[in-house]
């Protein structure tokens, strides 16, 4: 299914972009586990170094992150994470989405309570 299909099923919640504390995001640290053969892995962290070396010249975009049933889960950005992790970087732009209304009253407070969660 294409993602523009699957964004219309139901209903969505969108907040952001805000700065946000991606290192509270419990996000697994490297490659992500579905990436399994060597060569996506090294890809993978090719990418990392490219996005560390252009960090101070370049406008990140903000990482696309759902939020369900209280877990995180990066939809656009794995690499950027990645790399600012590795870079010791734990704020940058975020655009919280979330199919339930619960979820995202949920989001909304914690915004409202930290504006840089």
């Amino acid at each position: 299914m294409a993602l523009a299909d699957g964004l219309l099923q139901e209903k969505r919640y969108y907040i952001g972009p805000i700065r946000a504390d991606i290192s509270e995001f419990g996000i697994e640290e490297g490659a992500p586990s579905y990436l399994t053969k060597a060569n996506d892995i090294e890809w993978f962290f090719h990418k990392v170094d490219k996005i560390k070396e252009v960090y101070g010249e370049w406008d990140i975009p903000p990482l696309i992150v759902n939020y369900s049933n209280g877990k995180y889960e990066i939809n656009d950005g794995r690499h950027r994470n990645e790399a600012l992790r590795q870079m010791k970087i734990k704020h940058t732009p975020v655009i919280f989405w979330t199919s339930s209304e619960a979820d995202h009253h949920y989001i909304a407070n914690l915004m409202l309570q930290n504006p840089r969660i």
